[in-house]
């Protein structure tokens, strides 16, 4: 049996990463589907510092009617829950809404500012009523949200509250984009139509993304965010550094019969697919693995095949995995990584403070500076 690593994780102990001698810029794009962004304090220009718009303070019972009647008739949320959400309730009036920023078959993502400062908003698409399975699966993400994530890689909420009719969640809007979408723009600024990042900036992101799930994982019970992949990685102004967004399918384990086929089929760990019960964070490191690749191929793995047959001959055959990179285009202690990472046996996979801690020590080892732990 592993030994545990003992990592004392500082809430927002990420330094910068070397400077690159390189002069390639990151532009600053407001792109489409940027959900989330960086950390804020609890400062007077904190959305929730101020929720007495109209003398009183704002609640669910007086804000979030709607809330509380799906909570009810769908059964999802405990007396603790709706306590706890109650702390993050917004007057409507507090929120203004804007242009659409994306949208998908079951929610929409609209610009807005709330007290002066931008941000980004959520709710279902309005052609889905709100009692039905996507409702609730909103409410388990407003459940989720509620805890108060607060690291600088995993994405802030700062409220609910309740317009047309449907329940909204309010989260600082992300200049970025997502990590997809970053590749892509910068691919259609090239003629030969391809770009991977450099090294530094790859590593960057590999330990920024090992940070948030060291932080999730280490949570009372653990946080499983069960969707890791490239469209949920948010990148800040410039795209220095990444976010987890996206927890509407995160789950804490152990509470939830955690089974089922959740996720992206291209990134979905074996043991989701074959619907195994009580599968464990180790699926997370899973698509940590294959997102490593994405990182540093500059693409999809099996771009050529559709996601649920990746799936399916990954939950198949173990060696049905992407091909090893060159060195060129990946350091080998990185691949190694990588590859362990991706497993099929869940108890194989190496948990993420274990990889946070290799990382650090590699970069260290190679002059790089630390900052993702405290060791």
């Amino acid at each position: 049996m592993r030994s545990k690593a003992i990592v004392n994780i500082r809430p927002c102990s990420r330094l910068s990463p070397p400077s690159s001698s390189s002069s390639e810029q990151y532009p600053e794009q407001a792109a489409p589907y940027a959900l989330e962004g960086s950390t804020l304090s609890q400062s007077p220009t904190d959305p929730r510092s101020s929720q007495i718009s109209s003398g009183r303070r704002s609640s669910l019972n007086e804000d979030c009617p709607i809330l509380l009647e799906l909570a009810t008739h769908h059964d999802v949320l405990k007396e603790s829950d709706l306590a706890r959400c109650d702390s993050f309730v917004l007057h409507h009036s507090s929120v203004t809404i804007g242009e659409l920023l994306g949208q998908g078959s079951f929610g929409e993502v609209r610009r807005g500012v709330c007290k002066g400062r931008p941000v980004a908003v959520k709710t279902l698409s309005p052609k889905l009523d709100v009692r039905s399975r996507e409702g609730k699966e909103l409410l388990k993400e407003i459940e989720m949200l509620s805890h108060g994530f607060k690291h600088c890689n995993v994405v802030e909420f700062y409220g609910i509250y309740e317009h047309g009719g449907l329940p909204w969640l309010v989260m600082e809007l992300m200049p970025g984009g997502n990590l997809e979408q970053f590749y892509e723009t910068k691919k259609q600024a090239r003629r030969s139509r391809q770009w991977r990042p450099r090294t530094s900036r790859a590593v960057s992101w590999i330990g920024d993304i090992l940070s948030a799930l060291t932080y999730l994982h280490s949570q009372t019970p653990p946080v499983l965010h069960r969707d890791i992949k490239p469209g949920n990685m948010l990148l800040s102004a410039g795209g220095r550094s990444i976010k987890i967004g996206d927890f509407g399918l995160s789950r804490r384990e152990p509470g939830y019969n955690l089974t089922g086929t959740t996720g992206t089929f291209r990134y979905m760990a074996p043991e989701i697919y074959r619907g195994e019960a009580d599968y464990t964070a180790a699926v997370d490191v899973y698509s940590f693995g294959l997102l490593m690749w994405f990182i540093f191929a500059g693409g999809h793995p099996f771009s050529n095949m559709d996601g649920q047959t990746v799936a399916q001959l990954a939950a198949t055959y173990g060696y049905f995995r992407p091909l090893e990179l060159k060195k060129s285009m990946m350091p080998r202690k990185l691949g190694d990584m990588m590859k362990r990472s991706w497993a099929m046996k869940a108890e194989e996979r190496p948990r993420a403070e274990e990889l946070l801690r290799e990382l650090e020590v590699w970069r260290m080892e190679r002059g790089g500076c630390g900052g993702w732990l405290m060791v």
